[in-house]
């Protein structure tokens, strides 16, 4: 892209979208941990839970950013649309297609999480993995130390793991996707005549 992204959202702009008091503006709760006050201010959706090139990955000769070549298309373009069905319906008597959709949109909503990203970089792991592939024999000593060190030069394998892990949620060629655990859990719903806001100090989606 010619003028690619560089703000790039952990929580995607139409899920905030359902809280916002005004056009494309929603309250921001967050406590000031200098002086210990909780701060309530009206902030832009735009600029809202997003970090500066989160999505970038940068390798020694280059880098490139993954927002709108795999996280928009393979996590946000289907998730808006299922989170919006999942709003005006009864997921219980939703088909195994959208089901399976709002799995893998739950799922990655928490794995782009810039925390979740952070454990996802598998940096540390490398010299194991170095030791486990020479011990095999297939290839030479010298092409693996390139590739090992050339990961090892990147502080971006929490967004790649993100990629990989995106794909495999929709095409399962790596392992087992992560919704399978969503899929075989015993579902509650719940409806409600008003309006009203459900809060919990777990995160509901595991």
């Amino acid at each position: 892209m010619s003028n690619p992204p560089r703000n790039h959202h952990f929580i995607p702009q139409h899920f905030l979208k359902a809280w916002q008091h005004s056009d494309g503006k929603v309250f921001r709760y967050r406590r000031l941990p200098s002086c210990n006050v909780m701060e309530i201010k009206s902030v832009s959706i735009k600029r809202t839970a997003s970090i500066q090139d989160l999505y970038h990955i940068q390798f020694p000769d280059g880098g490139f950013e993954v927002e709108s070549s795999h996280i928009t298309p393979l996590i946000d373009e289907a998730g808006h649309k299922i989170i919006k069905k999942a709003r005006g319906s009864n997921i219980q008597e939703w088909d195994l297609g959208d089901r399976r959709q709002l799995a893998n949109t739950l799922t990655l909503l928490e794995a782009r999480h810039p925390e979740v990203l952070k454990s996802m970089d598998v940096r540390s792991d490398l010299n194991l993995l170095r030791e486990r592939i020479k011990a095999e024999r297939y290839f030479s000593h010298d092409s693996i130390d390139e590739i090992i060190n050339y990961f090892q030069a990147s502080d971006s394998l929490g967004a790649i793991s993100l990629v990989l892990l995106a794909q495999n949620e929709v095409l399962p060629l790596i392992d087992q996707p992560f919704s399978d655990g969503l899929m075989r859990a015993a579902m509650k719903e719940y409806s409600y005549d008003q309006h009203c806001l459900l809060c919990s100090d777990y995160p509901t989606s595991r």
